[in-house]
């Protein structure tokens, strides 16, 4: 409880996202998720899909928040439409 504490206290975006998930849910991110960004996404996620404990361990084990960084592109602001679809096939992860 006191790493809980002291690790989401002073977050301004972990803390009010405490309340959303159970406390096991908490103690499986905190102890594998070091980066806040990486607890706020699970935190969130978790809270969106309403994944149990053991889906939250499956998604963090498969590493979803950097599958979700990668599919993070600007093609669809930047590149004409002839070529966005190219380039989406070029960074996509199979």
């Amino acid at each position: 409880m006191q790493q809980f504490y002291s690790e989401y206290h002073a977050n301004e975006f972990l803390q009010p996202l405490v309340g959303e998930i159970s406390w096991s849910k908490h103690l499986v991110i905190m102890s594998k998720c070091k980066d806040m960004q990486e607890r706020q996404f699970y935190i969130l996620e978790t809270k969106k899909f309403g994944w149990t404990k053991d889906v939250l361990i499956h998604q963090v084990e498969q590493k979803a928040y950097e599958r979700y960084l990668l599919g993070q592109t600007n093609f669809d602001d930047t590149l004409p439409e002839k070529v966005k679809q190219q380039a989406v096939l070029a960074v996509k992860d199979d």
